[in-house]
């Protein structure tokens, strides 16, 4: 069942003007081919996105440099394991409050798949290296602005590059399959990595405090 693409109210099934009956506005373009919401929002989402992504910088990277140069004060109680899980944590809830949220209304339900799965692995696995470098001193402040800034911008840019094709009704980018793979294998080795890792260190205390 079609809706408008303006006040979203279902359209009968035979609409022969084109035109809504509800809101009186155009259902289809010049051509003919029935238009969508973001056909006639794209310029209102776009601003809406660009003005988010702005925000987030401006505000989410001092904040992300100013707690990351705080966590080396944790390093007895945090694993760098326990410290990046958190750090990527709450980034995507972050982004998927501020950022995404508005980019899934508009996207169909493949692209959308594609866009949560891609967005979430890539900072997954990119995230908990980055972030797993924040117990180091003072560096670790640089990692974690770095880290945020860099993956806050891949979300914004895979996030209007869906919205573009959307709209144009593309299919799926073979990249695109390939990178879902490629991050989804990413995802599962760094974690296994960082299991084994916070395993070994634990080991590795345990063992030097039977000698002191």
């Amino acid at each position: 069942m079609s809706r408008c693409p303006h006040c979203l109210e279902a359209l009968p099934r035979e609409l022969a003007d084109g035109i809504c009956p509800r809101c009186g506005l155009a259902t289809r373009d010049a051509s003919g081919r029935l238009l969508t919401p973001l056909d006639v929002s794209w310029d209102r989402v776009a601003a809406s996105q660009e003005a988010a992504f702005r925000r987030l910088i401006t505000t989410g990277t001092p904040v992300a440099a100013l707690v990351s140069l705080a966590l080396p004060l944790f390093h007895a109680v945090l694993t760098p394991a326990a410290v990046a899980s958190l750090m990527v944590i709450a980034h995507l809830i972050v982004l998927r409050l501020y950022l995404v949220k508005e980019v899934r209304l508009y996207l169909g339900p493949r692209r959308r798949f594609f866009h949560r799965w891609i967005v979430r692995l890539v900072i997954m696995t990119a995230g908990l290296w980055g972030y797993g470098l924040t117990l180091v001193p003072v560096a670790g402040g640089v990692a974690g602005a770095v880290t945020f800034a860099s993956l806050t911008l891949f979300a914004y840019r895979y996030g209007m590059h869906a919205l573009r094709e959307e709209r144009e009704r593309a299919p799926m980018a073979s990249w695109e399959k390939a990178l879902l793979l490629v991050f989804a294998l990413g995802a599962l080795a760094t974690l296994a990595l960082l299991i084994a890792a916070t395993v070994l260190l634990t080991w590795l205390l345990q063992r030097l405090n039977l000698f002191t």
